[in-house]
This record gives C-alpha cells, structure tokens and sequence, in this order.
C-alpha cells in the first residue's frame, strides 16, 4: 500500500498507486511542445505550397489553414500524451499510454512524411529529369553504334557484286560456275547472275544513299541530347519550366530515332540476302545446285555482317510524369538526411518527450513512498 505525507510530515495510508500525489510536470515541458508544435507548422507552412496547386491569396490561404490545423493538432496531440497519457500509464493505466503513444506516431508521421515530401519534391522532379536524360544518352549512343555497325555492310556488298558480275563475264566462255557446255546452260547461268548482280548493285547504292541521311539524323540526335542536358542543368529555371521544354525535346529524339530506323539498310539487306538463293533453272538441277551453293556463300557472307548490327530501334523510356508526393519515398536513401531531421522533429523527440515525462512521474511515485517501490512496478508490470 502506498504511503503519503502531508505537510506536517505525518504519512497518510492511501488504498493504491491511484491516489499518490504526482511529482508535478516541469514547467518547461509545456514550452517545449509549443515551440516543437510551432517548428512543425512552420515547416508546413514552407513545404505544403511545393505540393499543391494554386496562386497568390488562395495558396496562401490553404497553406495556412493546412499549417496553423497541422501546427495546431500536433501541440495538443503532444500536449495531451505528455501530460494526460504519460501520467495515466505511470499509474497503471496502460490503455492511455498506449494510444497516447501511437496518436503520436500517427500524427507525427503523417506530418513528417508531408514535410518531406514538400522538402524533396522538386529535386526528386530534377532526378527523374536527369534519369530521363542518361536513358536519352544511352539510346543515340546505342543508335550510333548501330549506324556505324551497318556501314559494314557495304564492303562485303561492294565484294559480292564485284564477284558476280565476274562469274556473269566467265560464264559464257568458261562456264565457271555450272561447268557445263553449251550455250543454253551457260546463257542461263549468265542470266541469273547478272540479275542478281544487278539487284546487289541498286541495294548497294540504297545503302550509300542512306549513310548520308544517317549521318545527318545522328547530328540532329547528338544536337538534341546536348540540349536536353544544358536545360535539365540549367539553374535559371525551376523544375516546372523545364518539364514542357524537355517533353518537347525527347518528343523530337523520338522522332529522330523513328527516321534513323527507316534510314537503316538492315531489313532491306536482309530481304535481298533471304531471297539471294531463289534460284531454279529449268530441266538443269545439277546447275541450279550450284548456282545455290555459290549464292549461299554470298548469303552468309551478308548474314555475318548483319549479325555484327545491334538489332531493333533502341526504345528510350516514356518521358516521366510530374512527380506525386509518394515518389519521393523512393529517393528516400539519397535525401536521408531531410528525412531524418523530419521524423526527429515531428516523431522521436515528441516520443523521447512523453518517455522522459512518464520516467519523472515514476520517479515522483517512488520518492513519495521509496518503500513501497517493489509494490508499485509489481503493478505497473502486471497491468
């Protein structure tokens, strides 16, 4: 049973841990959770105009009144807790200082998390901007290699139409290639040689024509890259004007790529080495087996420069949206340090508070009756 003492110094027997007198609440403490409710709806008060929308008097007015409700719940919030909640579950009453606690963390955490949202959003805008440009930068790069990759294909062309239109020239006089006499043999082989020589020809001229308008594309690719960074680096413009200049920009790089796919000769050599072996002379299989096996040849010589080209159009990401206020938690390592002073200001010391608090009350118990300090922690720990 507990113990008090009256100002005479005589004790008074009481029925419990209820009735002792608490050690009264420092006087600084209701000090500290106004100037830590103040901190919190000034923090608001910067940071809520970078999550939502609005100008002149009607941002300010929401700013405020999202503030001073902010800055406003969190003092009596912590007020209640630390006072009513922390000398509630000292004597027991642990239902208090349980949901004392956890409407700390509540509060508390909804207004970190806004905080820091108001915080970072713009830079992490910034960072989706920069992505964005080193996935940019990634693709023209990978669209030059490509370039400079399918100009491979025209020495082995050059080499093939040069060989064929040779074996069309010796094959009417030395039948070469079907190495047969006769003239209806040999003037048939000519033929399809010469045609085939012909389409290698007109092919190898596209692809010459197109180098030059590759070459072209790459420039404006290089050009337009360049001018996606020095804007996203600019530091004359904020994060929202930049967003248009730069969506406007990667809508041109797509464009660009679109047209270097069109310029590429890779589908177009491609069909040509497919159908390069489509051979068949009429009442002469022996000839036309070796006509195919001499094409074949050129086939794979086409296809081995073909397999060197990087396949398909290098596909950059969608240009990302305006960054929500959850993003943020996704660059929650790189701003750690805005996170933490926003979950010490608004989550730990309103909680180190209310724990130091509920330690003087127990101390107050313990000095009010020291001998009847086993009784109450046998209580506390069995409520």
């Amino acid at each position: 049973m507990a113990t008090l003492k009256n100002s005479g110094g005589s004790s008074i027997r009481g029925g419990g841990p209820d009735r002792l007198a608490p050690k009264r609440m420092p006087r600084l403490i209701p000090t500290i959770v106004a100037t830590l409710a103040g901190i919190s709806a000034m923090m608001l008060w910067l940071t809520v105009p970078n999550l939502i929308s609005g100008s002149g008097f009607i941002l300010y007015a929401k700013v405020t009144l999202l503030a001073g409700g902010g800055g406003l719940v969190a003092y009596g919030v912590n007020r209640l807790a630390v006072e009513r909640g922390a000398f509630l579950a000292s004597r027991g009453f642990w239902t208090a200082g349980i949901m004392s606690l956890l409407v700390i963390l509540i509060v508390g955490g909804g207004s970190a998390l806004t905080t820091y949202a108001g915080f970072t959003v713009k830079n992490a805008s910034q960072l989706r901007l920069d992505e964005h440009g080193d996935t940019l930068t990634a693709a023209v790069d990978r669209s030059n290699r490509a370039s400079l990759q399918a100009s491979r294909i025209v020495a082995p062309m050059t080499a093939i139409g040069r060989d064929l239109a040779i074996k069309a020239e010796c094959e009417p006089k030395n039948h070469c290639v079907s190495r047969m006499d006769g003239p209806s043999a040999s003037g048939q082989v000519a033929r399809v040689l010469v045609t085939k020589a012909g389409t290698n020809d007109a092919i190898l001229r596209a692809v010459t024509d197109a180098e030059a308008a590759r070459a072209a594309i790459l420039k404006r690719l290089n050009e337009l890259v360049i001018r996606y960074q020095v804007i996203a680096q600019s530091t004359d413009r904020t994060v929202d004007e930049k967003w248009p200049l730069l969506q406007a920009i990667d809508a041109q790089i797509r464009q660009a790529l679109a047209d270097l796919e069109e310029a590429m000769p890779v589908n177009l050599v491609a069909g040509y080495a497919k159908s390069l072996a489509d051979v068949d002379i009429a009442g002469r299989p022996e000839i036309t087996r070796r006509v195919i096996a001499l094409l074949r040849g050129y086939e794979a010589t086409l296809r081995e420069a073909l397999d060197s080209v990087e396949p398909g159009r290098p596909q950059p990401s969608v240009f990302p949206r305006k960054v929500p206020a959850s993003v943020t938690l996704a660059y929650v390592t790189h701003f750690s340090p805005v996170a933490t002073v926003c979950v010490i200001v608004d989550v730990i010391f309103p909680v180190v508070l209310w724990v130091f608090v509920f330690l003087n009350y127990l101390w107050g118990i313990y000095r009010n009756d020291p001998d009847d300090d086993d009784d109450i922690y046998s209580k506390l720990l069995q409520a």
